[in-house]
């Protein structure tokens, strides 16, 4: 059976936005402090991304009511606009920026470009900061050039993760999604097998993460290929 592109990605716990509770801004002197509620953790959802593959059924986030939600934009945008870039916050304001314009672009269809267009420009962002988030942002753009099928900066991406954060949670899918990738590419060139297969043993190596069982069952899948030529 031909390897399909896994095109938007596997799915994994994509972390909300953890801010104080109160944060006044330096720009509004006197004004009330913005209330942020901290949201806990989500059951494994699809990975927020700005492209999706017409072939592959994605879950999506449940819709919200726009007011809210534009509501919450405003107000994380207000924050990202008073954090200064050597933040620790910074790229995870970036990074929820990013997710609510993805959300927006499903509420509003007819501003789908402009809205996906924001959220690449806000992961890119987060790419510059620190800490998880920015290897999260960066993880996002990786399966967006994945869906457009810009094969290599998706691999450059998502090599760029293991490299510089091996212990990262998202390390093994990145891993992951080399072996994809490879087995995709395996489709026409046979010699990539091995390849595929060095990636998702690479992938079960953290046997906690979520994405382990997948890696393992594709690694099976691999060996057999192998077997049979």
């Amino acid at each position: 059976m031909a390897a399909g592109l896994s095109a938007c990605g596997p799915s994994l716990v994509v972390p909300k936005l953890e801010a104080p509770a109160e944060v006044t801004l330096p720009s509004a002197k006197g004004a009330r402090p913005l209330a942020i509620t901290k949201a806990t953790p989500e059951p494994p959802s699809e990975l927020a991304t700005s492209c999706v593959a017409p072939e592959r059924e994605v879950r999506r986030p449940p819709s919200r009511d726009l007011a809210r939600l534009r509501s919450e934009h405003d107000t994380v945008e207000a924050l990202f606009s008073a954090t200064d870039a050597k933040s620790a916050d910074y790229a995870k304001l970036a990074l929820r920026l990013g997710d609510l314009e993805n959300e927006l672009s499903l509420l509003e269809p007819a501003r789908d470009r402009e809205h996906k267009s924001m959220a690449e420009s806000h992961y890119r962002e987060a790419t510059s900061g620190q800490g998880e988030s920015a290897i999260e942002a960066k993880y996002r753009l990786a399966i967006d050039a994945e869906c457009r099928k810009d094969l290599q900066i998706a691999r450059k991406l998502q090599f760029e993760i293991v490299q510089s954060a091996p212990n990262s949670p998202l390390a093994p899918y990145a891993y992951f999604a080399f072996g994809e990738l490879f087995l995709h590419e395996a489709d026409g060139n046979e010699g990539r097998l091995p390849l595929a297969e060095q990636a998702f043993k690479k992938a079960i190596e953290s046997p906690a993460s979520p994405i382990s069982r997948l890696a393992r069952k594709r690694l099976d899948e691999v060996r057999l290929r192998m077997k049979s030529q």
